[in-house]
């Protein structure tokens, strides 16, 4: 079977998150099977397609525009861009053979022809309102509107992979108003890649990365952005700091908000035991998680969050807010969930989740083995044959 896999990413390293995750995943566990649209950060042309190279595999390739790498926050928001270049394309696009269309952006989804939704699984990166947590305060004003337009597309749509627990996923139905049946979602947690997260010597990782062992080792990755709860995670950490003189914080990523981050920093004086080391390569990453005593989240929002997924994978003891991800974390068995926001307790939690010993974290974690990449087709194959064929 043939893929079509639209997302405006470059299949490599940009724009960093959860869907660039996911697409990479795909790559992995499908291959050249896979026929790729996307964006291009060189040379690769655009508006025709092409043949292009990614991890030792060649791919067909459709590179509907080219992007400068950065992390500010652009003047016209992605999401528009991404609409508006796959509309323009769409019939170049469309005469490549496939047997069908993954997508997991509603914003490719509404550049579609109707003709063709018949063909396309969606799978949403958790199911609440995109508008809703917009950097651009305009935007918000519109979420009414979105839904109205977004439920009418997506009930041509015959198989919708939802990244969220089942809370959020019967409450999106109920917002669908009756024009979503709770038939059509399908429960698909993100995945990892297991040969590159797993549990590993945590002293041999610290001596890696030249961390001292009697250090204790806060780690979070995200991008740094206001819906991701920085400040929260910075403020408990300052009061975990109270109690535990020997902590350090490493944050992972990067975003528009770093500048502000910083600032932060300073204003609480945590600018010796708070590093945040930018974007890093996945086994970096690992390397990172491996070494850490806990890992954190802070978001107000998230789907099936990758970067938890991961740390899970690593045998992390883990501290969240309430998301709809966070019923991976169980109170005791492998870190805490905060359902407020509230940093005294997000502190506590965290001294109470490192009291939880490591092998009993790894043990109960093993439960989430089948989230690995390399289970990844078998699973995916089995909703495309039963809601698309």
């Amino acid at each position: 079977m043939k893929i079509l896999l639209i997302e405006i990413c470059n299949y490599i390293d940009y724009p960093t998150g959860g869907h660039l995750s996911f697409a990479r995943n795909m790559l992995k566990a499908f291959g050249n099977d896979l026929v790729l649209v996307g964006s291009s950060t060189d040379d690769t042309p655009v508006g025709t397609w092409t043949q292009r190279k990614i991890d030792d595999v060649r791919f067909d390739y459709f590179s509907v525009g080219n992007r400068a790498k950065s992390s500010k926050q652009p003047l016209i928001p992605a999401r528009l861009r991404s609409f508006f270049s796959v509309r323009k394309y769409r019939r170049l696009i469309l005469q490549h053979e496939y047997d069908f269309i993954f997508i997991q952006t509603p914003e490719v989804l509404f550049a579609l022809p109707k003709r063709v939704l018949s063909r396309c699984i969606l799978r949403m990166p958790g199911v609440e309102n995109p508008l809703k947590l917009s950097r651009y305060r305009m935007i918000r004003f519109f979420q009414g509107w979105y839904d109205r337009i977004f439920f009418r597309v997506l009930r041509n749509v015959p198989a919708i992979l939802a990244t969220a627990d089942e809370r959020e996923i019967d409450w999106f139905v109920e917002r669908s108003n009756g024009m979503i049946s709770r038939e059509n979602l399908i429960q698909y947690p993100t995945r990892y890649d297991s040969h590159t997260y797993y549990v590993r010597e945590r002293a041999e990782s610290k001596r890696k990365l030249e961390i001292p062992d009697s250090l204790i080792v806060v780690t979070t990755v995200g991008r740094l952005a206001q819906f991701k709860g920085w400040q929260l995670m910075l403020d408990a950490f300052e009061v975990f700091r109270r109690t535990h003189t020997n902590a350090v914080f490493y944050y992972i990523g990067d975003g528009e908000e770093q500048s502000k981050i910083e600032e932060y920093i300073c204003k609480k004086k945590l600018s010796d035991t708070v590093r945040l080391i930018g974007r890093q390569l996945p086994f970096t990453i690992s390397d990172y998680l491996n070494a850490s005593d806990l890992f954190v989240m802070g978001s107000f929002k998230e789907g099936w969050a990758t970067t938890l997924v991961e740390a899970c994978a690593c045998g992390v003891p883990c501290v969240v807010t309430d998301f709809s991800s966070s019923e991976m974390i169980v109170d005791g068995k492998n870190g805490y969930v905060v359902k407020s926001r509230n940093a005294e307790l997000f502190a506590r939690k965290m001294g109470d989740a490192l009291q939880i010993p490591r092998q009993e974290v790894i043990v109960f974690n093993k439960k989430y083995a089948d989230l690995s990449v390399q289970n990844m087709r078998r699973s995916l194959a089995v909703c495309f044959q039963q809601k698309v064929y």
